[in-house]
This record gives structure tokens, C-alpha cells and sequence, in this order.
């Protein structure tokens, strides 16, 4: 949405750049009429005929800008122009990062989550045997309790994470402009990879940042 405000914004700005030039250019107005009718004296004479009257009028002109100020309209214009095209460069970006950011934070939650549902079973494994061994008198009760303890801290950790995913989940679908809901998983984190970076990037580089132009 904020992308489309940033296009919006651009468009209005041409609109202003046109409206700025048209400035410098001569103006032509025209107006014209038609009637029909009889005067006052041919209305008193028997078998007199309606007459066709028709009129255009035309005028043009141009105003002169002696001290260059429709100009600074115009370039002033231009400016603002560039600036609404950087600032849209400068929230597309902002939304790619945003949303790649967001995705990998997904992705990262999606593997949280698996390992605390690990975690869960591997101590609903522990808490099975130590009951067994608390039955026929292997283990104390308290060393039964500790691990059962154990088991619901690894089951309370699990939901946090669920709605932590589905926040993410919400964010991203507001990046991608549309309502809130599930997103469709690609590659799972251990296999996305950063594309390789040079070692020396130019200086140059400073001057394609949108707040920079």
C-alpha cells in the first residue's frame, strides 16, 4: 500500500510538471454560439422567415517570463519529480528488505518451533520411562517430578512461538499487499544462501541510494 502511495505520488508530480510547462506556452481560448430567431420588426410581417445566427470568437495568450520565473516553476517542478520517483525507489526497497527480512524471520520461527516439538516428545519419552521406573521403585518421586516439570516447560515454550509465527505471518501478508493469513514455505533456512558479495565495492555505490539523489 505504501508502494502504491509512492507511484500515486509520482503521477501527481508529472501532473505538476505538465500543469508547470504548459506555463511557458501561448494559452488559446475560443467560445462559440449559435441561435436561432426572428427580430422584433420581421416578427410583424406576415410569411417571415427564422434566421440562423452563429458566432465564434477566439483569443490567445501568452505571458511573458521576462525574470524567469515560470521557469523556476518549471524546473522546481522537475525536481519534484525526481524526488517523488527516488522516494518510490526508496519504499520499494524498504518493502523488498522488509519482506526478505520478514521471510527469514519466518523461517527461522518454523525452525523453532520444530525443535521445541522435539524437545516435547523427547521428554514425554523421558517422562514414560521414569514413571516406570518410579513404579517399581527405581527413582524417588521427586526425581519423577523434576522431569515432569521438565515436560511442561518444553510444552509451554511451543505456543509462544506458534503466535509468534503467525504475527510473522500477518506482516508479510501486509507487505505483499494482501489480508492477513497463512504463507506458502519455499526452502527451508539451513538451504537459502546470501548471493556472493565482493570483497572492495566502489564508492560509487553511494551515489544509486535513493535519499542520496
Amino acid at each position: 500500500r505504501n508502494l502504491a502511495i509512492a507511484v500515486a505520488n509520482v503521477d501527481a508530480a508529472a501532473a505538476q510538471l505538465t500543469i508547470a510547462r504548459a506555463s511557458l506556452f501561448p494559452t488559446l481560448d475560443y467560445q462559440a454560439s449559435a441561435s436561432r430567431g426572428r427580430s422584433s420588426s420581421q416578427q410583424l410581417l406576415p410569411g417571415s422567415q427564422a434566421g440562423n445566427s452563429f458566432e465564434l470568437l477566439g483569443s490567445t495568450s501568452w505571458q511573458i517570463d521576462l525574470w524567469g520565473a515560470l521557469r523556476r516553476q518549471t524546473e522546481a517542478a522537475q525536481a519534484l519529480l525526481k524526488a517523488s520517483e527516488q522516494a518510490r525507489r526508496g519504499v520499494r526497497l524498504s518493502v523488498v528488505s522488509s519482506t526478505v527480512q520478514g521471510y527469514l524471520q519466518l523461517r527461522g520461527l518454523d525452525q523453532q518451533l520444530a525443535i521445541a516439538r522435539r524437545t516435547a516428545n523427547s521428554y514425554a519419552d523421558t517422562v514414560k520411562l521414569f514413571e516406570l521406573q518410579y513404579q517399581y521403585g527405581a527413582i524417588a518421586r521427586i526425581t519423577l517430578e523434576q522431569v515432569r516439570s521438565q515436560y511442561q516447560s518444553a510444552l509451554a515454550s511451543i505456543p509462544p512461538i506458534e503466535a509468534s509465527i503467525v504475527q510473522t505471518e500477518n506482516a508479510l501478508s501486509l507487505l505483499l499487499g494482501r489480508n492477513p493469513g497463512p504463507v506458502v514455505r519455499g526452502k527451508p533456512l539451513a538451504e537459502l544462501r546470501l548471493p556472493p558479495v565482493p570483497g572492495a565495492l566502489p564508492s560509487s555505490l553511494l551515489t544509486r541510494r535513493p535519499d542520496i539523489l
